[in-house]
């Protein structure tokens, strides 16, 4: 009858994010929360951040699911409650705050007092995030599992992707270079069927690490690129930045080392404007490779000190020992 109905407005912003047209569900999103009904308002702030989120926007995006906690809290909504805490964990997570886990575990334990099955799921998803990081492979391992369970149990297509994607990463790390492409493949093939451009992106990215791993460096090229323009096209800065790392790794291998630091210096500067100490650790860590590689070894040098320093900050051991190593590589080159 030409009435806006709020709920109309975030289910069309839905099919927008799966389709990777973010702007658009942004400006659906916007409307539903500008309306008078507390739980609706509260699922647009929630659904307009955890765009921005998508969007690399993670400093921005914490305001909106702050907003949402709020109306939660006032109307006694737990089920908002423990999905803005998880998206408020997750951001500090991504900043490098140290009370995330904290923040994750806090909306793990509202989920399960109330049963939310799809949400425990998430939430598992971000504490082995956090978990990983840290370098307890075997308990983000678990957590991953746990929630690839619960998705396959529900029916949740999404849902499993992300947590094959997770699984990957864990198996990865730990050398099983067979078992993470077989994950990663799984989880792209259900991302393809679902429509989501943000699971393509991120599977791509990671088949490619997989491949640059095994020796295949125009393989793992071709993945990085198709993964770079899935990225350009719905504007996910933290996947841009992603994967102009990872294209300049490939570089640095085929001998290309100004071409590796342009993308180095590229992904740096995102990650600066979006506030991921992760990624501007690791981009730290690459331009000092490339610095070690063309003998400059005093810029190698700071580069990796700075790169330790922000990982010590996060308490990412992985990082960690990645910066003391090179730092280690250069000393003994001096």
């Amino acid at each position: 009858n030409g009435v806006e109905r709020p709920l109309v407005n975030i289910f069309l912003g839905d099919i927008y994010t799966r389709m990777g047209e973010l702007d658009k569900a942004l400006s659906l999103y916007e409307k539903a929360f500008s309306n008078d009904d507390d739980k609706v308002s509260a699922e647009g702030y929630i659904k307009y951040g955890e765009t921005l989120y998508r969007k690399g926007l993670a400093k921005e995006s914490l305001q909106y699911f702050k907003d949402a906690s709020k109306i939660c809290e006032k109307i006694n909504f737990p089920k908002c409650e423990a999905r803005s805490l998880n998206n408020i964990g997750l951001v500090q997570y991504f900043l490098g705050n140290t009370d995330a886990l904290k923040i994750l575990y806090d909306a793990l334990y509202i989920r399960e007092q109330i049963g939310a099955a799809s949400g425990i799921a998430s939430s598992l998803n971000n504490i082995g995030l956090v978990l990983k990081q840290k370098g307890d492979l075997d308990g983000a391992l678990e957590k991953y599992n746990g929630s690839l369970k619960i998705a396959q149990e529900i029916g949740d297509a999404s849902g499993i992707a992300s947590s094959l994607n997770y699984i990957g990463l864990v198996l990865k790390e730990k050398g099983d270079l067979i078992g993470a492409l077989e994950k990663y493949r799984e989880s792209l093939k259900i991302a393809q069927e679902i429509g989501d451009k943000s699971g393509i992106g991120s599977s791509l990215n990671n088949t490619g690490s997989v491949l640059k791993e095994k020796g295949d460096l125009e393989g793992a090229l071709e993945k990085y690129n198709e993964s770079l323009k899935i990225e350009l096209e719905i504007g996910g800065k933290s996947g841009i930045a992603c994967s102009l790392n990872n294209v300049g790794f490939v570089l640095t291998e085929k001998g290309d080392l100004e071409g590796a630091l342009e993308k180095y210096n590229e992904s740096l500067k995102i990650e600066l404007e979006i506030g991921s100490k992760s990624g501007i650790a690791c981009s730290l860590n690459n331009i000092g490779s490339v610095l070690q590689g063309k003998d400059d070894l005093i810029g190698a040098l700071e580069k990796y000190n700075e790169s330790l320093k922000i990982a010590q900050e996060i308490g990412s051991k992985s990082g960690i020992a990645c910066s003391l190593n090179n730092i280690g590589l250069v000393l003994k080159e001096k």
